[in-house]
């Protein structure tokens, strides 16, 4: 992730020198934070996977217009869901701040939010409704609704 930012450059060398430092000190994706730096550092790798994750997919559809049948684009989409471990345990107020964030770049991946209601996943419902998807999309669906993330 750093070496993806530091590309896009959203990080400064000195900035992406301290997060690859302090990332490569980890033992993984189950150690868990414990300190404010921990949470500080995975709350930034988590805006910067946003960004990044964002502004591919305008890319993408800049490059080679809108794949899929559902022929929607990403700046067309009404709804913008969160998840992941560090997002689930992320206060209100961090999960403000990372939209902040997101809202603030300017590199594309700004104009995918704008229109869009932001929700978190915080009982991990698309992990099980992916897994639905193929054989079951009607209960796929129920479960993303009945989990908050569709209005």
């Amino acid at each position: 992730m750093v070496a993806a930012a530091t590309s896009e450059r959203l990080l400064s060398d000195v900035a992406a020198a301290s997060l690859a430092a302090w990332a490569s000190a980890r033992s993984g994706p189950a150690d868990l934070a414990e300190t404010d730096e921990d949470r500080r550092n995975e709350l930034r790798l988590a805006e910067l996977a946003v960004v990044i994750a964002l502004r591919r997919h305008v890319r993408t559809e800049a490059a080679y217009g809108v794949v899929g049948t559902a022929g929607a684009s990403a700046r067309s989409a009404t709804t913008v869901i969160l998840s992941g471990g560090v997002v689930r345990h992320a206060s209100a107020s961090q999960r403000e701040a990372l939209v902040a964030a997101v809202l603030a770049d300017r590199g594309g991946a700004r104009s995918v939010l704008l229109g869009a209601e932001v929700r978190c996943d915080a009982q991990y419902v698309l992990a099980a409704a992916g897994l639905l998807a193929a054989d079951f999309p009607e209960a796929a669906h129920g479960l993303v609704r009945a989990g908050g993330l569709l209005g």
